[in-house]
């Protein structure tokens, strides 16, 4: 099941998308009575709307400090398979661990990165080494993909692994432009360089690190831009956080070039907005949208692809334009 769940108040208390969807055995009691109750009867592939009182939710007692005593809950759910099988892994070998480590990786930590990320067929679509340039985001904060947050867990500054990263954990059936195909099992060669700014033990005879240029002002440059194209301004529902929406666009960099077009394919993508399944430009820009609406978006490298840009298709520090149609909020 994929599902979101909020208060009477709108307040959301949980959601599995974004993450993996949620397992269980239906009937059995592992789950309140409500979803033993009102999942009966679902095909595969229908979505349902549950509104369970407290004596079929949490009751009087409520649960922890996320959901009141008393509190009536409402329930989007969506049935993705029955009896699911098992599906492909995370696999993740040490290649190298340096002698002393005295810090591991956590949620929260800011990581430097080396990586080379390959296909299953050894074609290589991306890696920091080949620019000499180390990757920096933080872990745990859905700046990566899923693969990536899991994999990285618990590592030693210097120390070296081999990820396999199901399509599940990575870019799924969508894949990712003209670089990584749909349903794409990814290899990745990882070494964590710097743990919050803090490397791996020194050798006897350091190289000196050059001083770091000085951070430029953020400014217009540096916003996110958006301009209503066409399409209705005012509508009964607009878009919001946790909302699946259906979309139609064209990328293009600042000189004109399309990198990726929904239109060209002829299908829209899906996915939750607000939940970094897309880049955080898209997240804020096609907030409070209409079905119908054009937007053109440009997008800062900070809230796209960043300083490691995403392979051939898209070049470190790229600004993004993205013509946008919201084509339904399912």
């Amino acid at each position: 099941m994929h599902y979101t769940g909020t208060l009477q108040d709108g307040t959301q208390f949980d959601s599995s998308r974004g993450r993996k969807p949620f397992e269980f055995e239906l009937g059995a009691g592992k789950v309140i009575k409500g979803w033993d109750q009102g999942l009966v009867g679902m095909c595969v592939g229908e979505k349902r709307k549950l509104t369970i009182p407290p004596s079929l939710g949490y009751g009087d007692r409520g649960a922890g400090g996320v959901i009141p005593p008393g509190a009536t809950l409402l329930f989007d759910v969506e049935l993705l398979e029955i009896n699911p099988q098992a599906k492909p892994e995370l696999k993740i070998r040490r290649v190298f661990s340096p002698e002393s480590c005295p810090v591991k990786s956590k949620n929260g930590d800011k990581l430097g990165m080396h990586y080379t990320g390959t296909l299953t067929d050894g074609t290589k679509f991306d890696s920091s080494r080949d620019r000499n340039q180390v990757f920096e985001f933080t872990l745990g904060a859905r700046q990566v993909i899923t693969g990536w947050d899991l994999g990285l867990t618990g590592m030693c500054a210097g120390e070296k692994r081999q990820l396999t990263i199901p399509p599940g954990l990575a870019y799924g059936e969508k894949g990712a432009g003209g670089v990584i195909p749909p349903g794409a099992t990814l290899n990745f060669d990882v070494e964590l360089v710097t743990i919050n700014g803090q490397g791996a033990a020194p050798a006897a005879t350091p190289t000196p690190a050059p001083a770091p240029a000085p951070a430029p002002a953020q400014g217009a440059s540096d916003k996110l831009q958006i301009r209503r194209v066409s399409g209705p301004r005012n509508c009964r529902r607009k878009t919001t956080a946790g909302d699946v929406v259906s979309m139609h666009y064209t990328g293009t960099l600042t000189d004109g070039t399309k990198f990726d077009s929904s239109r060209d394919r002829g299908t829209p993508l899906e996915f939750t907005l607000g939940r970094g399944q897309v880049i955080a430009g898209w997240d804020r820009g096609l907030l409070n949208m209409c079905p119908g609406a054009r937007r053109q978006l440009t997008i800062p490298p900070r809230l796209a692809y960043g300083d490691r840009g995403a392979g051939n298709v898209i070049p470190p520090g790229a600004t993004l334009l993205f013509d946008v149609e919201l084509v339904e909020i399912k």
